[in-house]
């Protein structure tokens, strides 16, 4: 694998494809492998890959976890990242607009797989709703595609019409101190905590389940994983329509899908949610069975293994025929 970090999946896909080296570039091939797989198809990653899969011999499989092609700003960037998914020999989108997107730029060989793997015996339901605080929750990393400033606004709306209510932040990233920035301007340093670090998943368990709602802002998404594990701790979304939110969710099931960008919109679905802990916990119960279902760890990466197998083992008929 080549990539900006391992997979979280990594020493589990052992058990299924043996030898597994993690490589993150400008990194050199240790060996020769069956598969190159490049987590991303940006200029970070992509042709490194692609050098190691020509170094090697090896298939290359190219996934996309997010919507690159339709918001990379330079075009080189673009151009590039597009050579790289037509000469690779499959590309994994993890949800279906992915996929349309690939698609119609003409990128055919393509798999759907989500990289949304819940441990639901860590992740769990804890705590009922009636007793957690107003709190809302955003976890994700600070970065312009998250939708920062649309959080801020939604929540500035809520904050106007129910003082007891607080966001708490929780990521690290480029715009961490524009963030606080913001948060003071506005007024609402008492109102908002941001961390500005990643915490321990034992610590965000608890966070989880101590709120009342997560909220996801962003233009696109792969998953997203976090409102997944949320889910799985019996807390509710209130969302914007990206990713598998809007392929496997329904809204006023699992949570609260806002179509659009209007923070008065976000904001009437969280003031709903809150005044309603019984609907919260129809919620949290929907979510939880969802996750239970789709997304548990150990089957959703078992389904991920053996799709790449069984594409190694085409791509290995179809070269030879």
């Amino acid at each position: 694998m080549v990539g900006r970090r391992p997979s979280v999946a990594l020493n589990d896909l052992r058990r299924y494809w043996g030898h597994v080296d993690f490589m993150r570039p400008p990194g050199i091939p240790r060996s020769s492998y069956d598969l190159v797989i490049a987590q991303e198809p940006t200029k970070r990653v992509g042709p490194f890959a692609y050098l190691a899969s020509r170094l090697t011999g090896s298939k290359l499989i190219v996934e996309v976890h997010g919507d690159y092609l339709n918001f990379l700003q330079r075009r080189l960037d673009k151009g590039l990242a597009i050579l790289l998914l037509r000469r690779a020999h499959y590309v994994r989108g993890v949800n279906h607009g992915i996929i349309r997107s690939l698609r119609a730029h003409g990128i055919e060989r393509t798999i759907l797989i989500p990289a949304v793997y819940v441990d639901v015996q860590k992740f769990r339901f804890i705590k009922r709703h009636a007793s957690r605080e107003p709190e809302l929750l955003f976890v994700g990393r600070l970065e312009r595609e998250k939708g920062l400033d649309l959080l801020l606004r939604s929540f500035e709306i809520v904050a106007s019409r129910d003082d007891r209510v607080t966001l708490r932040i929780v990521g690290a990233g480029s715009l961490y101190p524009y963030l606080l920035r913001s948060v003071r301007s506005m007024g609402l340093s008492h109102r908002v905590t941001v961390s500005g670090r990643w915490i321990p998943q034992e610590e965000l368990v608890n966070i989880y389940n101590s709120s009342s709602i997560i909220l996801c802002t962003s233009d696109y998404e792969g998953g997203p994983r976090v409102l997944f594990e949320a889910a799985a701790c019996g807390t509710p979304f209130v969302s914007t329509p990206v990713g598998l939110i809007s392929e496997v969710c329904e809204d006023g099931s699992e949570g609260f899908i806002v179509r659009g960008r209007d923070p008065r919109i976000i904001a009437k679905k969280v003031l709903e949610a809150l005044q309603d802990p019984d609907l919260r916990d129809r919620m949290g119960e929907a979510g939880r069975r969802l996750v239970e279902g789709r997304f548990e760890w150990n089957s959703a990466i078992q389904r991920y293994a053996e799709s790449y197998l069984k594409l190694v083992e085409s791509v290995s008929t179809r070269l030879v025929a």
